[in-house]
Order: structure tokens, then sequence, then C-alpha cells
């Protein structure tokens, strides 16, 4: 149901799909099957996040926060980092959507905390690389849209930078398409910068 409705942008589908992770969890209690809890918690957290992304407001993705971090308290770090890192990295794409529907940089500084804590995964476990990677572009893009909403010159060069690094250090990480969004993303943070000049 999550595939179909994210392939047809069918919002009565994501719902759908919602309610049936919900049914899941009468059976897999956050007692009896934590892990089945947890990775059903992380199923609802992104279902409601790419419902949010189709509807108005932001009510949505408030609930596939709540999921996020419900999924996030029964997973650790030490003992699970790849999916506590996979939460975090989409747990900010939560906070970045709703702070940008709602011009809420609190709600997009959160997000930047949450895209830096898989990067401190990634440096403490050397974890995949495509997820640093994603995760590093991700908190460019998020320091960028920050910096716009704020009009801090001091976040745009952090965000120019960002891309900057990416650009120069983990191109052999990146597809075109990234390469082509970076550079993209570069120049408007450059032009951004100018305009605070």
């Amino acid at each position: 149901l999550y595939a179909q409705g994210l392939i047809e942008n069918n919002t009565d589908l994501l719902q759908e799909a919602v309610d049936t992770y919900m049914h899941c969890l009468v059976v897999w209690t956050r007692t009896d099957y934590p892990s089945e809890w947890a990775i059903t918690m992380h199923n609802i957290a992104i279902t409601f996040y790419a419902h949010g992304r189709l509807l108005k407001g932001s009510r949505t993705f408030e609930k596939s926060i709540a999921s996020f971090r419900n999924s996030l308290a029964m997973i650790s770090k030490e003992d699970d980092a790849l999916s506590w890192a996979i939460n975090h990295n989409n747990r900010a794409c939560a906070l970045l959507n709703q702070g940008e529907r709602e011009d809420d940089p609190k709600l997009i500084e959160q997000a930047i905390e949450s895209y830096e804590k898989v990067l401190e995964v990634w440096s403490d476990q050397k974890l995949s690389l495509h997820l640093a990677t994603l995760a590093m572009v991700n908190l460019a893009t998020t320091r960028k849209v920050l910096a716009e909403l704020t009009r801090d010159k001091i976040k745009a060069q952090r965000a120019a930078d960002d891309f900057e690094k990416i650009l120069a250090v983990f191109d052999h990480a990146c597809n075109v398409q990234c390469i082509k969004y970076c550079e993209a993303e570069l120049s408007k943070a450059n032009l951004l910068l100018e305009s605070l000049a």
C-alpha cells in the first residue's frame, strides 16, 4: 500500500497503509516485540511523511516526527547504529518539511541536529558512505534553507562551505545528478551570500 501510494501519489492509499501499520501494533506491542514495534513505528513515520508531502499544512509531518521519536526510543545507537542513523535522517526530512511549511527556524535547526547525528554515527562507526553522503547533502541543503529563512550570512557561508566540501571530497560517492544538484545549490548559496553582503 505504501509503495503503491507513493507511485500513484495517492493519499487514500497512504492513509490505508498507516491504518494497516497501526493494526500491526495491536499484535507487535512495544513490550512483547520491541524490535518489530520500532520497525513498524518507523514505517508509520515514513508513510506519514510521504502523506504529508501530498497534503497542505503540517499536521501529518507532526505525526511523522512523533512516530520517528517513538521508533528512536526503542533503538540504541550502540546496538543498531544503522537503524538509528536512518531514523534520524528520515526524521530530519520531516522536520525540514514542517519547518519550511511553517517558516519555523527552530524546526529546521532540529533537522540540522538530526543530520549531524547521522554524520556522527558515520564518523564513529564507518557506516555506509552512501548514507553519509546523503546526510551531508541534506545537511548542507537544510543549512541553506535556514540561511534563506533567517537571512543569516554566517549560516549561508556555512552552507556554501558544506557544498564545496561535498564536491571536493565526496565527488566519487555522488552520482551525476547529485553533483549537479550540489553545484546548483552552491550557486544559490553564493547568490544568497552576495545578497546579504
